[in-house]
């Protein structure tokens, strides 16, 4: 198809599964996090409901490191967001 983007995503990296699982914090109510996410409004800004946009802001997780709100009650955006250990 003429124009389209074709994006590899690899599934097992430490930032996709930090990305996968903000995601599911924000919008599963099945998710055992979701009470202290979703359920109390705390959602995650729209450019990164793509994974790609995610880790053109954030970077690749580091080792050992986890994805942490700056404001626990605010939302999932890069001026909230940082790894921390």
């Amino acid at each position: 198809m003429v124009g389209e983007i074709t994006q590899t995503i690899n599934a097992t990296t430490p930032g996709y599964t930090s990305w996968y699982d903000m995601k599911q914090r924000c919008n599963n109510p099945d998710n055992k996090s979701y009470d202290r996410y979703g359920g109390l409004g705390i959602t995650y800004c729209e450019h990164w409901s793509l994974f790609h946009h995610f880790i053109e802001d954030m970077g690749e997780r580091p080792e050992g490191s986890t994805l942490e709100l700056i404001n626990p009650n605010g939302n999932y955006e890069l001026s909230n967001c940082r790894w921390i250990k």
